[in-house]
């Protein structure tokens, strides 16, 4: 089971989303049975156990984009044993996915936006992943992209991507990468000051 998981966890790093386990899953939707006894001498091998299916949910329909396609097709070659059903919620994501949780509808690895991940942990709804992340995709984590997937010490989402298009304003008003959301909000300030004063009398 473990293996599984830390099969999915790959999954959730090559989507390049903000992604978490949702907790309290069963078992995946096309677990292979378990054998009961070893099979006898001279008979005929088993025939291969069907594949694991994982339900991914997201906001976005994979059938749209070749590069998340292309991301299943890689996934699912270099993982024969996992098959991936990708689940689209193209509206009001947050709060469809808390109802499908509280309902018993469990997805194997679901979206999530950074500011929603405290909501969904401090509920019970995620799995830690501190035990399946490697130590080597921590330590490449700008500590600002850590800190929004950690809550009370314990990381439950792997990340995205991180854009550099903030830092490049911030660089106009002269202040350095703000890492709290205070520090955003005045960020944001000193920016729309800077543009008011711009604007011609």
């Amino acid at each position: 089971m473990k293996k599984l998981i830390s099969k999915v966890l790959s999954l959730v790093l090559a989507l390049a989303f903000v992604f978490s386990l949702a907790a309290c899953g069963g078992a995946p939707s096309s677990a292979p049975a378990a054998s009961g006894s070893a099979p006898a001498s001279g008979s005929e091998p088993a025939a291969p156990a069907d594949p694991t299916t994982l339900k991914v949910y997201t906001w976005w329909d994979v059938t749209k984009f070749e590069h998340l396609q292309k991301m299943q097709q890689d996934f699912e070659a270099a993982n024969p044993d996992i098959k991936l059903e990708f689940v689209t919620i193209p509206s009001k994501y947050a709060d469809t996915m808390v109802t499908k949780l509280a309902g018993g509808e469990i997805p194997d690895v679901m979206m999530l936006a950074m500011d929603q991940v405290p909501r969904y942990a401090l509920n019970g709804m995620l799995l830690p992943l501190d035990d399946l992340a490697s130590q080597e995709y921590k330590d490449a984590l700008y500590p600002v992209v850590k800190d929004a997937l950690t809550v009370n010490g314990t990381m439950y989402a792997a990340a995205r991507d991180v854009t550099p298009k903030v830092m490049y304003l911030l660089s106009l008003i002269h202040i350095s990468e703000p890492t709290r959301q205070a520090e955003i909000s005045y960020a944001v300030f000193c920016l729309k000051k800077k543009k008011k004063k711009q604007k011609p009398s």
